[in-house]
């Protein structure tokens, strides 16, 4: 890998299949340098990873970040972290429990349940067709995720949701990546320009969950978006 910009990439929806489970992206951001790798997306046969209160409390300490002029504003945090370089919770694409690291387990982060794995049996929108996913009301007919299956919606409530695929994508082409380590995680931060340049936001390269393993902390990350079958992956 070098350190073109034209290496980062961004899939588009339908090129590797409905990625199970994934970080997600509930509006965040942050502070860090280095050099610019790979940004792409994964597919995950059956995976996950983590983003965006203990509820309203937390969404309170976020800080609102814009990068760009007329861009959304994105949290400085994932759902479920206290700091910018924390991986937060794991979610499946749908979920808005989240789970979290205990004792090598999967822990649910209301305290509902232990011991979960993700997999395709028990994650409900893996690999479904669009028109089940309308039926079973998990997507709008626009085929945008239901607010009621929004993770950064179900824990910070207000207006925060998970970003758009469009959104994700602007992300990548508005903005400069550069992989880095902050308190000693790695990750990207994410700048903007011109006039933006002195806003960031980073994004943890928080591994992904498979079964009851969690897999490449610190190598890579996935970041789900708001229609299926698009997630954005951090990779070293």
């Amino acid at each position: 890998m070098g350190n073109d910009k034209d290496e980062i990439s961004v899939g588009t929806i339908g090129w590797y299949g409905f990625p199970e489970t994934s970080k997600m992206l509930g509006f965040r951001l942050c502070v860090g340098p280095d050099l610019v790798r790979e940004y792409e997306q994964q597919h995950m046969k059956q995976s996950a990873t983590a983003k965006s209160s203990i509820g309203a409390r937390q969404a309170a300490q976020c800080a609102k970040v814009q990068l760009w002029d007329g861009g959304p504003y994105w949290a400085d945090m994932n759902i479920g972290a206290k700091k910018p370089w924390e991986c937060g919770y794991y979610f499946w694409w749908g979920d808005t429990v989240g789970y979290k690291r205990e004792n090598d387990a999967w822990v649910a982060s209301d305290g509902s349940s232990s011991g979960f794995k993700f997999g395709e049996a028990i994650t409900p929108t893996y690999d479904r067709p669009l028109e089940i996913l309308q039926n079973e009301g998990w997507i709008t007919a626009d085929n945008e995720l239901g607010s009621k299956h929004d993770a950064a919606q179900a824990h910070w409530g207000g207006e925060w949701r998970l970003p758009t695929q469009h959104e994700l994508e602007e992300l990548k082409n508005r903005c400069d990546w550069k992989w880095t380590t902050m308190k000693g995680v790695n990750g990207y931060v994410i700048c903007g320009r011109g006039a933006y340049a002195s806003a960031s936001i980073f994004l943890p390269a928080a591994g992904e969950g498979y079964g009851n393993a969690l897999n490449d902390v610190d190598a890579k990350g996935q970041y789900w978006a708001s229609v299926p079958n698009f997630a954005l992956g951090v990779l070293n």
